[in-house]
């Protein structure tokens, strides 16, 4: 499917450096392997790097898109403003968003 896709977009063969693989399918035994031979491009399997304090359940595959969305959040969260947002959805509590985004921070290495 997902080479069809990539077919009826035009983008299978302008996507050199690959695929990556991530989510709990990401786990299946030779995932890697099979999307390989069928996709016709380089693959790999997409695991959270440079992330410390986290359990090793976190740092697999199953996480990585959501550990990498937390981690572009709290890297963007000083030019954006964020530290306004619990005013602007009025989110019960004072600094509600702030401890959201400190807590996130203090996963980060």
């Amino acid at each position: 499917m997902v080479r069809l896709e990539l077919d009826k977009v035009g983008l299978a063969n302008r996507v050199p450096s690959g695929v990556v693989v991530t989510g709990g399918g990401a786990e299946t035994v030779d995932v890697e392997d099979s999307a390989r031979r069928m996709l016709s491009l380089p693959v790999r399997i997409g695991k959270p790097k440079g992330v410390g304090g986290l359990i090793d359940d976190v740092i697999t595959p199953s996480f990585a898109t959501c550990v990498g969305l937390i981690i572009y959040g709290a890297k963007l969260a000083p030019k954006e403003g964020l530290t306004s947002f619990g005013k602007r959805i009025k989110l019960p509590g004072k600094g509600l968003a702030q401890k959201l985004i400190d807590a996130v921070k203090n996963l980060l290495p």
